[in-house]
């Protein structure tokens, strides 16, 4: 009876380890699937991580290719205003140098005027001082001459004088 006795508590030992074996059996399976779950679960958090960074990427490249067309259309659109700017004064600069070179050059003409004025006005007064000098030269020798007859006449006539 005592073999039998630990037989069937040999028996009932075994059928609770075989149970507390189907029992483990189960929960690794059970916990073989949950970490499968979980497995999947953290590919799929990282696909869709992934998925979100490249979405994220894309889209902060886009908003940077963006900035940059604005910026370059704003640095184009300032280098089309300071080109503007720039012929502008070019223009002004060279309007100015036109109304000088103008001016200079009514001066210089007002200069040459006067200049060719002044030599004319000169060249009559040096005609005028001839013309005078002439008259008097002329109204000179005339007086000499007129002095000469009177002195000869009265040569003459002392001469008459002394021989009668």
């Amino acid at each position: 009876e005592a073999g039998a006795a630990s037989a069937q508590h040999h028996e009932a030992l075994a059928a609770k380890a075989r149970g507390e074996v189907a029992s483990l059996a189960s929960m690794v399976v059970e916990w073989r699937e949950e970490h499968a779950k979980e497995v999947d679960c953290r590919e799929l958090l990282d696909m869709e991580l992934q998925t979100r960074l490249a979405d994220g990427l894309e889209r902060l490249r886009v908003e940077y290719g963006q900035e940059m067309r604005q910026k370059e259309a704003a640095a184009d659109e300032a280098l089309r205003v300071a080109a503007a700017e720039a012929h502008s004064e070019v223009a002004g600069l060279t309007a100015l140098a036109d109304e000088w070179r103008e001016a200079h050059a009514e001066e210089v003409g007002r200069r040459e005027l006067t200049a060719a004025q002044a030599a004319d006005a000169a060249e009559a007064q040096v005609l005028t001082l001839r013309t005078g000098l002439e008259e008097w030269r002329r109204t000179q020798l005339e007086e000499a001459e007129s002095r000469e007859q009177a002195l000869r006449a009265e040569l003459a006539t002392l001469q008459c004088q002394r021989e009668e």
